[in-house]
C-alpha cells in the first residue's frame, strides 16, 4: 500500500445553489402544509395565494438553512 505524504490544497467546494434549495423546500412545503378547505376556509382567495405564502416560507428557510444542494456537478 502506498501512502502519499504530500498534501495539496483541497478542491474548492461546489457553489451553493440557493434557488435550487428554495425550490426543493417549496415543494416539500406543498406536501406538508394543509390544503385550504373545511369550516374555516376563506374561499377561493386563500387557495389562490397559498402558493405565494409557500414561496416566501421557502425563501426564508433557504436563507437560514444550508441543505448542501449543488447543481451541475456531475462526477
Amino acid at each position: 500500500m502506498r501512502i502519499d505524504t504530500q498534501t495539496g490544497l483541497p478542491s474548492p467546494p461546489a457553489p451553493k445553489s440557493p434557488r435550487l434549495e428554495q425550490v426543493f423546500l417549496e415543494e416539500m412545503l406543498t406536501h406538508m402544509m394543509p390544503k385550504a378547505g373545511g369550516a374555516l376556509a376563506s374561499g377561493t382567495g386563500e387557495s389562490a395565494f397559498a402558493s405565494f405564502l409557500r414561496r416566501e416560507y421557502a425563501a426564508a428557510l433557504a436563507a437560514r438553512v444550508d441543505l448542501g444542494l449543488q447543481a451541475g456537478r456531475d462526477g
